[in-house]
């Protein structure tokens, strides 16, 4: 027990004042800025609370959706640019189209590009509402072409692909055909004796969960482009599946020659639409 005159005794009014300060900061919370908060949390400071976990994730939301929308917007941008350059200049790869647009446009490298998907979308409506008759013309005429040489190749199941086969094709497109043959000599035998000149080179798989290439050949007919991509004649079986969008990726004779009454109708049908108005 402390005497009064012991000199342990702390000092009255400092022991209070000091008291008064502890209880005050025990009492009312300690007001930290938001990044403040988590830097000291990082360093161990302050305990990670649900509340400020709940805050973390909230900004973290928000950081994603802003990305999300630059990124949609960035790819839609780049799609229609995309279209525009196949659609006017003549390119042909979608690849090529898209990194291109985007450096035009000023977009990063590393800004997510579009699909082929959403390009050929884009394509298709600059198509229909810039080019409608003459874009009708062009496909026709490539298709007559494609119908001729799918009937030369007939003895090789053949089936059109590509733009000629969905319509959009530009104005340096290409005839694609797919044969399903024994062997690539085969076909080569064919061409020479129809003194055919041709040129070979090497495409991916229409299934791309089969690495290996295929051989392609190359030559011209009736001025225009024409490739031949010749697979094995088992993988016939899996050609006309309908793809990951259930359309049909390509088509023997039948299916082209229905395509082009398709379009013949709807070419009549708009151009009546048209006069009535």
């Amino acid at each position: 027990m402390c005497m009064r005159g012991d000199s342990r005794l702390p000092n009255a009014p400092e022991a209070l004042t000091a008291a008064a300060i502890v209880a005050a900061q025990v009492a009312e919370p300690q007001v930290i800025a938001p990044g403040e908060h988590t830097r000291r949390q990082h360093a161990g400071y302050l305990p990670v609370s649900a509340a400020s976990a709940r805050y973390n994730s909230r900004m973290a939301k928000r950081g994603n959706t802003k990305h999300e929308k630059h990124a949609g917007h960035s790819r839609r941008a780049i799609a229609a640019q995309a279209a525009r350059l196949m659609a006017e200049d003549g390119i042909t790869e979608f690849g090529a189209a898209k990194r291109k647009a985007a450096r035009q446009l000023g977009f990063a490298a590393s800004d997510a590009l579009p699909s082929n998907d959403e390009i050929e979308a884009e394509l298709r409506a600059y198509q229909t509402l810039f080019q409608n008759d003459e874009q009708h013309a062009r496909v026709a005429g490539l298709r007559e072409i494609a119908l001729d040489l799918l009937q030369g190749f007939a003895r090789y199941h053949p089936c059109l692909t590509g733009p000629v086969w969905k319509g959009t094709a530009g104005p340096d497109a290409a005839i694609t055909l797919d044969l399903f043959a024994e062997s690539t000599k085969m076909v080569e035998v064919l061409l020479i004796d129809e003194e055919i000149d041709y040129r070979t080179s090497e495409w991916p798989h229409f299934n791309r969960a089969i690495a290996r290439k295929v051989p392609v050949l190359s030559f011209e007919h009736a001025n225009c482009a024409v490739n031949l991509v010749v697979y094995a004649e088992d993988d016939r079986r899996g050609a006309l599946l309908p793809d990951v969008n259930g359309e049909a990726a390509r088509g023997e004779a039948p299916a082209v020659e229905r395509r082009m009454a398709e379009a013949e109708a709807a070419q009549a049908a708009a151009g009546f639409l048209a006069e009535v108005r």
